[in-house]
C-alpha cells in the first residue's frame, strides 16, 4: 500500500508547492542570480530564489521515478522509503536557499541518506 502511495504523495507536493510560491510562504533568499524570480515573502517583494518551484520540480521528478519503481519491481515498502528519503534529501539541499532556513545540513540529511541506502539495499535483495 505504501509503495502505491509514494508517487501520489510526491505528485501532490509537486502540485502544491507552486501555491506556496504564489502566496509567499517558504520564500527564497533575495538574490541577483539568473535563477531568481520576482516574488514576495509576504512583506517585501524582491528578486528571490524560487525555492518552492525548485522543490516542485524535484517532487515531480521523484514522483515519476517512484512510479517507475512501483511498476517495475516487487512491492516491499522499499519504494516508499526511497521516495520519501530522496524527498528529505532534496529539502535539505534547498534549505540554504530559503530566506529563513529552519535547519542546517546535518542530522536530518544523514538520517535520510542512511534510510535511503538501507531501502536501496533491501530493494536490491528483493530482485
Amino acid at each position: 500500500m505504501l509503495d502505491a502511495a509514494a508517487p501520489a504523495l510526491l505528485a501532490g507536493m509537486a502540485v502544491g508547492r507552486p501555491g506556496c510560491w504564489l502566496t509567499g510562504c517558504c520564500a527564497g533568499r533575495v538574490t541577483v542570480s539568473r535563477w531568481s524570480l520576482w516574488s514576495s515573502d509576504r512583506r517585501v517583494a524582491a528578486s528571490r530564489y524560487p525555492v518552492q518551484l525548485f522543490e516542485a520540480a524535484a517532487c515531480g521528478t521523484l514522483a515519476i521515478g517512484a512510479e517507475f519503481l512501483f511498476l517495475g519491481v516487487r512491492h516491499s515498502g522499499a519504494n516508499f522509503v526511497v521516495g520519501l528519503a530522496a524527498y528529505a534529501l532534496v529539502r535539505q539541499v534547498l534549505f540554504p536557499l530559503r530566506s529563513d532556513p529552519h535547519t542546517r545540513w546535518g542530522r536530518t540529511a544523514v538520517a535520510a541518506g542512511a534510510l535511503a541506502a538501507i531501502a536501496v539495499a533491501i530493494w536490491v535483495m528483493m530482485l
